[in-house]
Formats: structure tokens, C-alpha cells, sequence
């Protein structure tokens, strides 16, 4: 009964899992296995297979969490990647921050502050200052790239099918993971703030000094996000002219029909995820314990 288990597919996508989650946690990730977000189209309780965060505190007491999410995918064909020309784009890490300039966020902000009835002119003029002295945000040193990447593509296909398939399935799942993540976040934020307001203790805390401190402390968190998948399948990087590579891992580079945005997200080939891993932590110790 076990030697039948051992071949079934979802024993083979759980070891691929619990691996993933280890290698990790030697790294010294808070990583956890099969944790749960919501999804922002559907509002549906989903499951990412692995995420994990370390947190750098900065001289100025910021603290960047920053969270690898990864799905992991079994694969019996080659996947096939399309080679980017060699661009050297830098890829800054996707953040979210209470602080940020938005304009929705702001309005937000602001009706907290009025419905708890502290509606002093000069706190949102505060709250600028606090969180853009001298016009920077505070948290723009922690605001960094992502490490480079061997190689770059554009698209990915399955070897035995015209579709994406796999890669593009996984994909998906992790940009729900990230922005279901920011959703639920940034509404405790919001909360957190609205608390800190309203459950003031005495009259002498209805100052400007007051509010400025509840919303920086607030704001003393920025959420950075590094997408991957780990798949299983070998990875087959495809030239111009048709010539085949094998590589570990690649960053893939999705771009839409109109507009300048695009998204990017590391496929990793299963067998070099613990040297990935080990590149990937070296990196953001070096560049993030310096800030």
C-alpha cells in the first residue's frame, strides 16, 4: 500500500512542498506550509503551498518584512522559455506600505481621522512631514530589487501543449496570494489606526503629537514580496534563432497588451531550489541588513 502511495502525485507535490519549506527554514525563514489567503476576485479561502518571511529592522526603526510566496508544481514534460533580448531591467520587489501616496489610502486615512473627532487641520500636513522628510518616504531604502536573474523570458509553454499550462496556473495563484495578503493588511492597518485614534485616554491626547505618533507607529512597517515557482519540470530556455538551454532558474517577465505595466516572477527549476534559496538570502542579507 505505501510503495503505491510513494508514486501517487499528491505524495510527490507534498514532499516537493515540505522540501521547499525546509530548505527555507535552514536559511533562516519563518516559513510555513500550506497557508491560507483570500482571494480578492472571489473572496474564497484559497491555500499557497509555502511562504516565508524574515524581518530586517533599519536604524530608524522600519521594519521590512520581507515574504518569498511560492507555489510548487509537478511536471512531466520540459517547460519551454522564451529568452528575453538581454535587457538589464531592474525588478524592485512588489511593497505595500500604509504610508504610501494614494490617493484612495489617504482618503481613508482621513475620514478615520474625522469620525474620531480630532479634526485639527495640521495632522495630515503631519503626517506628510513624518513620512516624506525632505520629500523621500521614509521607507525608500528598503524599496529595493530583487537580485539578478541568469536569464530572462517572456513566455513559457509546456512541451507537449501550445498552452502555458503549469507555469502560468501557478503564477496566477501566487499574484492572488500577494494581493489577497495586501488586502487583509492594509484593512488592519486601517484599523489599527482607527483604534489608536478613538481609544484615547484622556483630553491631553487630542494634540496633532498625538495622532502624528499613532499613524507613524503605523507606518513603521513596509510588506515587500518576491514571487516564485518551483516546479519540477526541467526548464528550457529557447534563443531567436531556436537553440535550446537548459537552466536552473529564470525570471519571467509578463507584460500586458496595452500600458507599461508588467509583472515578473522566478521560475525555478525543484532541483536547484536549495542553491536559489541560498543565493536569494544572501542577497537580502547583504542588501538589507546595511540599511
Amino acid at each position: 500500500m505505501s510503495d503505491d502511495l510513494h508514486k501517487k502525485p499528491g505524495y510527490l507535490a507534498l514532499r516537493h512542498e515540505m522540501r521547499v519549506r525546509k530548505i527555507l527554514e535552514q536559511r533562516g525563514w519563518r516559513a510555513t506550509h500550506g497557508p491560507y489567503y483570500t482571494d480578492p476576485r472571489e473572496g474564497k479561502e484559497r491555500e499557497l503551498d509555502v511562504s516565508a518571511t524574515r524581518v530586517w529592522t533599519t536604524k530608524r526603526e522600519i521594519r521590512a518584512h520581507v515574504t518569498l510566496l511560492v507555489e510548487c508544481k509537478a511536471g512531466k514534460s520540459a517547460q519551454l522559455l522564451a529568452r528575453q533580448r538581454n535587457v538589464r531591467t531592474p525588478d524592485p520587489l512588489y511593497y505595500h506600505w500604509i504610508g504610501l501616496d494614494d490617493p484612495d489610502l489617504r482618503k481613508q486615512i482621513r475620514d478615520i481621522v474625522d469620525a474620531s473627532g480630532m479634526k485639527m487641520r495640521g495632522i495630515m500636513p503631519r503626517l506628510e512631514s513624518t513620512l516624506y522628510p525632505r520629500g523621500a518616504a521614509i521607507v525608500k531604502p528598503l524599496l529595493v530589487n530583487a537580485p539578478a536573474a541568469p536569464c530572462r523570458a517572456s513566455a513559457t509553454r509546456e512541451v507537449d501543449r501550445e498552452e502555458s499550462g503549469a507555469t502560468w496556473d501557478a503564477t496566477q495563484q501566487v499574484f492572488a496570494a500577494m494581493n489577497g495578503t495586501i488586502a487583509v493588511e492594509s484593512a488592519a492597518e486601517l484599523e489599527e489606526i482607527r483604534d489608536g485614534l478613538s481609544l484615547r485616554q484622556s483630553p491631553a491626547d487630542d494634540t496633532i503629537d498625538y495622532a502624528a505618533r499613532v499613524l507613524r507607529m503605523a507606518a513603521a512597517d513596509v510588506l515587500l514580496f518576491h514571487p516564485i515557482v518551483s516546479i519540477e519540470s526541467p526548464l528550457m530556455l529557447v534563443s531567436e534563432s531556436g537553440e535550446l538551454t537548459n537552466v536552473p532558474w529564470c525570471r519571467v517577465e509578463r507584460a500586458r497588451v496595452l500600458g507599461v505595466d508588467r509583472q515578473w516572477i522566478d521560475v525555478v527549476n525543484a532541483a536547484a531550489f536549495e542553491e536559489y534559496a541560498a543565493t536569494l538570502t544572501a542577497w537580502y542579507e547583504r542588501v538589507l541588513s546595511s540599511k
